[in-house]
């Protein structure tokens, strides 16, 4: 596990975890945090999260089926929770000190790219999962639909509003994050060691999106 992640998960240690779950459960939990940060997935059994947490593997295995389950739904709900001021807290940042939907959408755009350049194992990792984990997929969605679209969503409605747009709002948001991860993705997994111009990358991104293609 690399250093990002590392750190990530070293701050989520404190979660909040659901008190619907037993005392056990919670043990487990936070033992298996601590032992996926400091050795990594494959460096960690389930023999010593169970001795961390003082209960048996068979116990283990009755709450969580296989330590690829446990990895799932402990470190990715606590790598979201870790990650949910860092995202919010700059994109409210932006919100308040900008006004006009073009300086916020460039600013939205610069600081995510920044935040991808400066955690590009963590923009891999989500990337990845998001792929291959329903339940992952299911914790990012929730979390979408819950905290980032009901800050963007009055910037969008502003901007269709403006352009005099009959687009659906749902199909502009679509199409806006779009863009951005279709950049994201590419600046730092697909071609990292290519040289780019970031500002005149988002420049060509808002053009588009503004003005189209063919014009």
């Amino acid at each position: 596990m690399n250093d990002q992640l590392k750190a990530l998960l070293k701050e989520s240690h404190n979660i909040l975890i659901d008190t619907n779950l037993t005392d056990k459960q919670k043990d487990i939990i936070r033992a298996a945090l601590e032992l996926f940060a400091e050795k990594g997935y494959d460096g960690t059994t389930t023999q010593s999260i169970a001795q961390k947490a003082k209960v048996s593997e068979k116990t283990l295995f009755k709450y969580y089926g296989s330590k690829q389950e446990l990895f799932r739904q402990t470190v990715y709900p606590a790598m979201l929770q870790a990650l949910q001021p860092m995202l919010l807290e700059r994109i409210d940042g932006i919100l308040s000190k900008e006004n006009d939907y073009h300086d916020i959408l460039h600013a939205i755009f610069k600081d995510r790219v920044e935040f991808a350049k400066e955690n590009t194992d963590v923009i891999k990792l989500v990337s990845q999962e998001l792929l291959l984990s329903p339940e992952f997929r299911e914790v990012m969605s929730k979390f979408v639909k819950q905290s980032v679209l009901p800050r963007i969503s009055q910037v969008f409605q502003t901007m269709s509003k403006a352009e005099h747009s009959s687009m659906p709002l749902s199909s502009l948001i679509r199409i806006i994050l779009s863009l951005l991860a279709g950049y994201v993705i590419t600046r730092t997994i697909l071609l990292p060691d290519q040289e780019w111009d970031d500002e005149k990358e988002i420049q060509f991104m808002l053009d588009i999106l503004f003005n189209g293609i063919d014009r």
